[in-house]
């Protein structure tokens, strides 16, 4: 059975959040479309093991003011040295109001490109933003990538089918690429690379020099 996450009010607010810090706890926020925003804060050390679980795509079960709620999280600010957990922004979801999510992406398989040797698979995109109800909310999206056989094949977000009541969210670009193949760059190298002396005697018309290819969490902890 998974843990229950304790919400907890919080009174304090604005600079003298950090005294909410040192106590172990974890400034939060939880807000939804019957919910009033509010602060609340939750213990760190617990919400950091249900975080590290659920991540941004599966449904918490929490203890808000004595009634169990289901919350999504939405954003989880982190400070950049000490990986403390600075603040938590909570959705609390109703059963009949569709839900938006990011969803990681998972690619399962073995594509022949790369068993054969012939590339190698890139991951192109880590998260699909998905909509759905509350009770279709799925943790992961799987790629199959057993189709990639040849350099410069790629599957993209229009290629993947979701599960029925799962829609793509309109922020995302269909043609965006999930995964690609990309050639081995050691064999490239060495086709690049002639033998020496090969294009010795062809004169100034036949050299030209190689043209190389180009290719070419934020906010402020709430107080």
């Amino acid at each position: 059975m998974a843990a229950k996450l304790n919400v907890q009010p919080r009174e304090i607010s604005g600079k003298q959040v950090k005294q909410v810090r040192k106590q172990g706890m974890v400034p939060a926020a939880l807000y939804g479309p019957k919910y009033e925003s509010a602060n609340f804060a939750v213990d760190e050390k617990e919400f950091r093991k249900i975080f590290q679980n659920a991540g941004y795509s599966q449904l918490i079960d929490a203890d808000v003011n004595g009634e169990t709620e289901k919350l999504l999280v939405k954003e989880v600010q982190i400070h950049p040295v000490t990986d403390e957990i600075l603040h938590a922004s909570l959705y609390v979801v109703d059963k009949n109001t569709p839900i938006t999510a990011e969803v990681p992406v998972e690619l399962v398989g073995l594509a022949p490109a790369q068993d054969l040797g012939v590339g190698f698979v890139v991951p192109a995109l880590d998260n699909i933003t998905i909509h759905c109800l509350p009770s279709k909310l799925i943790s992961k999206i799987e790629v199959d990538i057993t189709g990639l056989a040849e350099v410069g094949q790629s599957i993209s977000i229009s290629d993947l089918t979701l599960p029925e009541g799962v829609e793509l969210d309109s922020s995302m670009d269909e043609t965006t690429s999930v995964a690609y193949v990309a050639g081995d760059q050691k064999i490239i190298e060495e086709e690049e690379v002639a033998p020496e002396g090969e294009e010795g005697e062809e004169g100034a018309e036949g050299e030209a020099g190689a043209e190389g290819e180009e290719k070419a969490e934020g906010e402020k902890a709430e107080e």
